[in-house]
């Protein structure tokens, strides 16, 4: 059997270009100025998918995050503590859903690095997750680590009668922008970020016309791979972290460049 229109969409990814605000101006250095928001901060919160929680790095342990993922980075270079709940294979309603089934405080800074649109989940009752992934289709069930969350066949079946390359967009839009309300009613700053562009389009560019939330599109630097071949490696997780730290600091509401844009 051919490959879905899903499967050639997903395929492409290493083809990704860099966004409008990709890359910040001026040095990758982040600027040295301790704000208020840095004292407040007692805590760093970090939710995505693999490239989160650290898959692929050398000595990695199956679902436990990496002490060299650039969460665990981040929070060294804040001298802050870090939760990474990062999940491999998740999808952004999933991520969604973990950001809305964790104790929060207006003393923690979430970072959320939303991961690829194409990607989709079920939650059943009893709390299981099923996934839809388009690289599970075709997945033999003895690879290690599969359980009942994956599941190629429903895969299979999902891309090629339901899955499309806008509602994708419009749900992951729509997940990012429920987030951002419920973070904001409690009170927790977060920074958004897209590590994925899709190849065949501009979706992960495009913006709906209520979007209301800040989204900045951050592709790893792909300085290096991990030891798999398919996950980024110490190197670019490593920039990663500091092109998140220099974004904190650059949209601080305090930030200079930040009053002058609303003054």
């Amino acid at each position: 059997m051919g490959l879905t229109n899903c499967q050639i969409y997903y395929q492409n990814k290493n083809a990704m270009r860099p966004g409008p605000d990709l890359f910040l101006s001026g040095p990758s250095r982040p600027t040295l100025i301790k704000y208020a928001h840095m004292d407040r901060m007692q805590r760093l919160v970090a939710f995505g998918c693999s490239n989160t929680l650290g898959e692929g790095l050398e000595g990695f342990q199956w679902r436990q995050p990496h002490p060299r993922a650039w969460p665990a980075v981040l929070g060294q270079q804040l001298d802050r503590p870090v939760l990474n709940l990062g999940h491999s294979g998740a999808s952004n309603r999933y991520i969604m859903d973990r950001v809305l089934n964790t104790p929060l405080t207006r003393t923690d800074t979430v970072v959320i690095m939303w991961t690829s649109f194409a990607r989709h989940c079920w939650f059943d009752a009893g709390g299981q997750v099923r996934r839809a992934l388009p690289h599970d289709i075709g997945r033999p069930h003895e690879w290690p680590h599969d359980g009942p969350e994956i599941d190629g066949r429903l895969s299979e079946l999902y891309y090629q009668h339901i899955w499309s390359p806008h509602d994708a967009w419009h749900a992951s839009m729509t997940q990012i922008n429920w987030t951002q309300a419920y973070l904001q009613r409690l009170g927790v700053r977060c920074l958004h970020l897209l590590w994925w562009e899709d190849p065949s389009g501009r979706h992960h560019l495009d913006r709906p016309s209520w979007n209301q939330t800040l989204i900045h599109n951050l592709p790893f630097s792909q300085e290096d791979r991990a030891p798999d071949g398919h996950h980024p490696g110490v190197n670019s997780h490593h920039t990663q972290a500091l092109r998140i730290r220099e974004l904190l600091f650059r949209t601080h509401p305090n930030h200079p460049a930040t009053l002058r844009s609303h003054s």
